[in-house]
């Protein structure tokens, strides 16, 4: 009997011995397995890295730029051009505006585009604010299709024109462009022509483009200014 005992108590430590091994293996399978997706993780991560940069250096995230060029104007825009234009085509109002530089440099490019659009403007009856800024003094000229909001007004009353209208066009210059070129851009419509003397033609590219019977309303305009002038003399 006592040897039985004996034989008992040493299979009882054998087995608690080995249930001891069996718990100390455990951690050490979770430890192995975390390591695991740790590292699947980390390469998950690294492709994803590498594809989204490639992507990057390719341009996929960047907006789309649409180039179409008209009577000799270069389109840019990250919308749909052709319709683009139509909505200014449609639009209920057109601002015009323009910055005569300190030294009046500008000053006939400017003014006579803006003109030719108060003209067409005119004849389409169609709404229209030409806005002149003049650097000088920092006085805005206001000419506007609507009698009573004409006047000369400070420079921010100017300025606060371009992000609350319906479409703007700001005359500028770059004598860098190979091109004259018509950028549009949410409501801003940024017109660059070569050089000051273009101005006047380019800008009357523009309103063929927008105004489909544009040598017609002309026509009708030179008639017009016939008559009166047969009138005068």
């Amino acid at each position: 009997m006592p040897r039985t005992k004996a034989i008992d108590k040493s299979k009882e430590i054998k087995e608690t011995e080995k249930s001891a091994d069996v718990e100390k293996t455990k951690p050490q399978k979770k430890q192995s397995k975390a390591l695991q997706y740790l590292w699947v993780a980390v390469l998950l991560a690294l492709i994803l890295f590498i594809v989204f940069y490639a992507l990057y250096t390719k341009g996929f995230f960047e907006k789309k730029i649409n180039t179409l060029e008209l009577e000799g104007l270069v389109f840019v825009s990250d919308e749909n051009i052709v319709e683009k234009l139509i909505d200014v085509k449609d639009s209920n109002k057109i601002y015009i505006y323009g910055t005569i530089n300190k030294d009046r440099s500008n000053l006939m490019a400017v003014t006579s585009a803006q003109m030719l659009y108060i003209q067409i403007f005119s004849a389409l009856r169609k709404e229209f604010a030409t806005y002149t800024l003049y650097e000088e003094n920092g006085s805005c000229s206001v000419f506007d299709s609507d009698k009573n909001k004409r006047g000369r007004f400070d420079q921010a009353h100017c300025e606060n024109v371009i992000n609350n209208t319906e479409y703007v066009i700001l005359i500028l210059n770059d004598p860098t462009l190979e091109k004259p070129k018509v950028v549009l851009e949410n409501n801003i419509i940024y017109f660059y022509s070569k050089s000051n003397d273009d101005s006047l033609n380019d800008h009357h590219s523009f309103l063929k483009v927008i105004v489909p019977n544009l040598d017609f309303i002309e026509q009708k305009i030179r008639e017009y200014m016939g008559t009166i002038g047969d009138k005068l003399s």
